[in-house]
């Protein structure tokens, strides 16, 4: 007869394992409107949609090809009942830091500005991130990007 030390061995592993097992499955389940970006929308192909709630949001950025250490305009077509809290660009194969997008509230849609440096990566990937508010609740939105040294003038 296995000792007692040996049952609860194996019992916490087994327990580790289904927790394990919930962990993954909850982290591949399909999650609702609210956490769900359409598609695999590249913002320097196209303007890109995505669901806030039961609504469509709209992301846009100009020029394209997007140039490097210039301007870069967004147009942010948002419902109503929704705040666009932050915007922010981050490198994803090399990182740079946060770059912020600077946000005019003044006319709608909201527009925004910001600038990306260059590094020695001749092709970049980027990310925008975005958090919105609605009835004290933060929605957090990520839309991606390309850049190619060769688009640019330096």
């Amino acid at each position: 007869m296995p000792s007692a030390k040996t049952l609860s061995l194996v019992l916490s592993l087994l327990v580790l394992a289904v927790i394990l097992s919930v962990a993954v499955w909850l982290q591949k389940a399909p999650s609702g409107d609210d956490n769900a970006n359409d598609g695999d929308c590249v913002l320097d192909q196209s303007d890109c949609s995505f669901k806030l709630g039961k609504h469509s949001a709209v992301v846009s950025l100009s020029p394209r090809p997007i140039p490097i250490e210039e301007q870069i305009h967004f147009t942010f077509d948002i419902p109503d009942e929704y705040r666009l809290e932050e915007a922010h660009i981050e490198g994803v194969n090399m990182y740079m830091g946060r770059t912020i997008v600077f946000i005019d509230r003044q006319q709608l849609p909201l527009t925004g500005i910001s600038f990306l440096g260059s590094c020695s990566e001749p092709s970049m990937q980027w990310k925008l991130s975005m958090v919105f508010s609605r009835d004290g609740n933060s929605f957090y939105r990520e839309l991606y990007f390309n850049t190619t040294l060769g688009n640019t003038i330096l």
